[in-house]
Formats: structure tokens, sequence, C-alpha cells
């Protein structure tokens, strides 16, 4: 009996009810004017190393991304280029070395309520190592963000912290102390 209302029944096609708009134009258009361009790119790149644990990673989270529709295909080859010769550099890619235990954009809740989120953070039984990334122009609340990553990780018991700011555009890291 059920069979037979089945057969019955009108079937509507999702397919045609739906359409997928994609949020990416191309990489110039998001950052046409100069400061938005720069913010637009630092929170871009930002997000897709919060996505790599390894190097070989980059290409999958730069694909992300475009499935996302923040990117559009166009702009793969570039990004991935970008970030493949950043982590290049043997200073960055030591931060991506898998014998290292790794949080990225882990929160941690503060006593008082506020939320920290340092952008990488790599551990073994004797050394801990904090990593922030940058894309703009190096400011001292940049050390004083770190500095307080620092803090608290200490006070978490992990061992022998040590604080770097990773600087995209100049491809530069500077140890904080």
């Amino acid at each position: 009996m059920i069979s037979e209302k089945l057969k019955h029944d009108p079937s509507n096609r999702w397919q045609e009810k739906i359409s997928v708009s994609s949020k990416a134009k191309n990489l110039s258009d998001i950052t046409e004017d100069k400061q938005l361009k720069k913010k637009n790119y630092g929170i871009l790149v930002h997000d897709i190393l919060s996505r790599i644990r390894q190097p070989e990673e980059v290409e999958k989270a730069v694909q992300a991304v475009i499935y996302e529709g923040v990117i559009s295909e166009k702009e793969k080859e570039i990004l991935v280029k970008q970030i493949e010769e950043l982590l290049g550099m043997n200073e960055i890619a030591a931060f991506f070395d898998t014998s290292w235990k790794f949080m990225n954009e882990r929160e941690i809740i503060l006593p008082d309520g506020r939320l920290l989120r340092p952008d990488r953070v790599i551990y073994n039984n004797t050394e801990t190592k904090i990593i922030d990334f940058k894309t703009g122009k190096k400011q001292k609340s940049h050390a004083d963000q770190v500095n307080e990553y620092g803090d608290t990780l200490a006070q978490m018991a992990y061992p022998g912290i040590r604080k770097f700011l990773v600087y995209i555009t100049e491809k530069e890291v500077v140890e904080i102390t």
C-alpha cells in the first residue's frame, strides 16, 4: 500500500530549486582598496596557515577556501606559491616540523572571561614555541600580545616558553625575549 502511494506522489528535484553562489570574485577584487587589500590578504593567509599542520598541506588548505567560495580557482596558484615560499624558509618551516605536537588557533579562556587565541603553539616535553603570524607593519602591541600568550601558557605549566612573530609580507621571524 505504501509503495503504491509513493508511485503517485510528485517528486521535487532539489537541484532545480537551489543555486550556489560563490563569495569569491578575484583576489584582486577582494583587495581593491590598498588598506582593505592588506587587511583581506592578511585574513586570508592567516586563515590558510591556521589550516596547515605541515607544509605538504598548503594546497589542500587553499583548496578548502576555494570550496568555501572565499577565492576563485584562478587565485589558487598564486596563493599556493606565496605560502609555499613562506613555509620553504628554514626558520618558518621549523614551526611546521611534524616531530612537535601542535595547536592551531586554540582558544584559552582566562579567569576574567577573556579569550586568547595564539595562531600556532608547538611543544614537546622540554620546550614550547608560540608563533603569531602578522601581515601588517611591526607594532609594539604584537610583542605585548605574544608575551601575554607566553605568560598564560607558563601559568598552565608549558615548559621552556619561546615566542615568535612571523611577519609574512617581509618574510621575517622575530623572537620576542
